[in-house]
């Protein structure tokens, strides 16, 4: 399944509540049969860093839509790919 990167921006709301709003996204993420591989608090322009795969694009864009209406979390997505997808695109390259 591809990697996605989830960067999250929380409010002091979310902040009040940020245990059960990880265990939201956890249950979003088991229903659209999707799975976490870590969740970081962190410091900087993002307080949240999740690392997910997911079935496809739309599947973790879903992910991030239902995140933000539900739990009212900004969030930026990177699909992320490992060192071996890395190699095959650069082996796939036109010379």
């Amino acid at each position: 399944m591809p990697t996605y990167i989830v960067l999250h921006e929380l409010s002091g709301e979310n902040l009040e509540h940020l245990q059960t709003e990880i265990a939201d996204g956890k249950a979003i993420l088991d229903e659209m049969e999707c799975e976490l591989h870590d969740l970081y608090l962190t410091f900087g322009r993002f307080d949240a860093v999740g690392i997910i795969d997911a079935p496809d694009d739309e599947t973790a864009a879903q992910f991030v839509m239902t995140l933000a209406r539900e739990n009212d979390v900004g969030t930026e997505t990177l699909r992320a790919f490992p060192e071996d997808e890395t190699e095959a695109l650069l082996e796939g390259m036109p010379e």
